[in-house]
């Protein structure tokens, strides 16, 4: 790939103002047009266990009738570590590597359940022990000179990106071959070895994130879109710190995020000085590993609320609308979930009629009558928070985030998915849902307040799915050992669901899971798209859009 050597002193690339209208110019191409492929995908965060869920998902939506109507995936935290590598793994894998094949349940065995084929997306979790992790961070910080604020990102880098041929560290990235050619254009001492593409066939790509500004107790989030092809967001945040810069107001493309000095180049079009590494001198592009783990940095938010950023990741910003008349800003950017964890709000900004809204929570369902810090009436509030149903306030202040006017709706929703559960059915509702006026993410009103469709899955135990499973399988979901628990599946913990030995002594580790968790959790979550109850329920969804 490319050195740093190679780079012009500037960069040029295009700006989409969200004034007066917002612009989403992936739709100029009619495979990301909302109109003409009416089904979005949210995956939700949720660390390692979000990860395997969503590629038993798609690897069960690539094998349905709904693969050919997906405009894009919309993807937050352990969402985007798949999303990532999904969208961008180089060709020579295939899909059947990336994603694994299906057993059907009753053929499971505890042998294939242990085994996971080099080139799968999922492969890296069973290497991440914290040991390895901080193996990697050390390596990254004291003989490559990443700045504290991009370790997260590389480390990630390293373990999903790079063995599948996409983890180059000056390699910027963009959508697809015409907007390559846009930017060769625009940039004439660049070449097509300076780019990564979205591969042939992909939805899309959206991986959500968080800006916070202030720090501190009295901080604000507002929400980040990083995708195939830009980053920002729509919203108009308006003036939101001392210097007199504005947040949001339209999007840049990926070449010019992270960047310094923004001049206009043309209405549309700006220049600006790629970033500078600190430590080297070293000109750094914005990366696919920087997307994905502002996506994924949760930790981050809890240590802006402590007035502590810098550990993870962290960009220069400016507003498109203000180019040339603002500097550029350096923002603490985190991990998605910390203000919205399903990935819906893309989808709705786009406004795709069909939303397949995959929740892959740590909560199983409790009682309906259950309201804490975690669930309302039962159910994650992740979930709860789009209907206006705010948990009791934790420790970090989250808004009011309601985006659905809810009119019974959410008593539908908890309601159909507990009956579900009792009953040992799949846990996937359909329902249609008005956007609730003047909501915190600037979504607007469907085209004459219209209706988009929903359907849910939700990640709880799947009885027709475990009633076929062989005993020896079904044995194993009782397991507690400690480097293999498994008596809390399918809501495996996102952080800390195993420990290792070391010296003798049961040490629990942050990210780490093992070939059976992660296969099992894929293999259900497959029959959650393709079971004969589910697939009925997609069916009835997709006619009821048109498709």
């Amino acid at each position: 790939m490319a050195s740093s050597a190679t780079f012009p002193a500037t960069i040029n690339g295009s700006i989409y103002p969200s004034v007066p209208n917002t612009q989403f110019p992936e739709t100029v191409f009619p495979e990301f047009n909302p109109a003409k492929k009416v089904v979005g995908v949210a995956l939700s965060g949720g660390g390692p266990r979000a990860m395997s869920c969503a590629m038993g998902q798609m690897r069960g939506l690539l094998d349905s009738i709904l693969y050919n109507y997906i405009g894009a995936i919309s993807c937050v935290s352990g969402g985007s570590w798949f999303g990532t590598p999904f969208s961008y793994a180089a060709a020579s894998f295939s899909d059947a590597t990336l994603l694994g094949t299906q057993t059907p349940p009753s053929q499971l065995t505890v042998q294939e359940l242990q085994n996971l084929n080099y080139g799968n997306i999922c492969l890296p979790l069973t290497t991440m022990t914290d040991s390895a992790i901080t193996a990697v961070l050390t390596y990254q910080y004291e003989w490559n000179d990443v700045p504290y604020n991009k370790l997260w990102g590389r480390m990630l880098n390293a373990f999903f990106l790079d063995p599948l041929l996409i983890g180059d560290d000056q390699t910027f990235f963009t959508l697809n071959n015409i907007t390559l050619k846009q930017l060769l254009q625009q940039n004439v001492n660049l070449t097509p070895s300076n780019f990564y593409l979205l591969r042939n066939n992909r939805p899309f790509y959206i991986a959500g994130g968080t800006q916070n500004y202030p720090l501190g107790v009295n901080g604000v989030m507002r929400h980040m879109e990083y995708s195939a092809m830009y980053a920002g967001t729509p919203q108009q945040c308006g003036v939101i710190n001392p210097d007199g810069s504005h947040y949001g107001y339209g999007y840049v493309d990926n070449i010019l995020f992270d960047t310094l000095k923004p001049q206009p180049t043309g209405a549309t079009t700006a220049n600006a000085y790629l970033n500078i590494n600190p430590y080297n001198g070293k000109q750094e592009p914005f990366l696919l590993c920087d997307q994905m783990g502002s996506s994924s940095s949760a930790p981050g938010s809890d240590l802006d609320y402590f007035n502590q950023p810098g550990w993870f990741p962290q960009f220069n910003y400016w507003s498109p609308a203000y180019t040339g008349k603002e500097s550029a800003e350096f923002y603490s950017f985190t991990d998605g979930g910390n203000l919205e964890n399903t990935g819906i709000i893309p989808l709705l900004r786009r406004q795709y009629q069909l939303i397949i809204a995959c929740v892959n929570s740590e909560l199983p369902l409790v009682n309906i009558n259950q309201t804490d810090s975690d669930y309302v009436n039962g159910i994650d509030a992740q979930i709860t928070r789009l209907f206006g149903r705010m948990p009791v306030p934790g420790p970090f202040p989250t808004p009011n985030t309601q985006v659905f006017n809810d009119n019974g709706k959410f008593d539908a929703l908890n309601q159909a998915l507990h009956t579900a559960k009792v009953n040992g059915l799949p846990l996937v509702y359909q329902d249609t849902y008005t956007i609730f006026e003047n909501n915190y993410f600037g979504v607007p009103a469907y085209p004459g307040n219209g209706q988009v469709e929903v359907v849910w899955i939700y990640n709880d135990m799947n009885k027709e799915w475990y009633n076929q499973l062989p005993a020896s399988v079904q044995a194993l979901l009782k397991s507690t050992a400690p480097d293999d628990y498994l008596l809390n599946f399918p809501n495996l913990c996102t952080v800390g669901q195993n420990y290792l030995q070391t010296l003798g002594v049961w040490v629990l580790q942050a990210l780490y899971y093992t070939p059976q968790q992660i296969n099992l959790l894929a293999n259900m979550h497959y029959y959650n798209i393709m079971g004969d109850t589910s697939a009925q329920i997609f069916e009835n969804a997709l006619k009821s859009v048109g498709g």
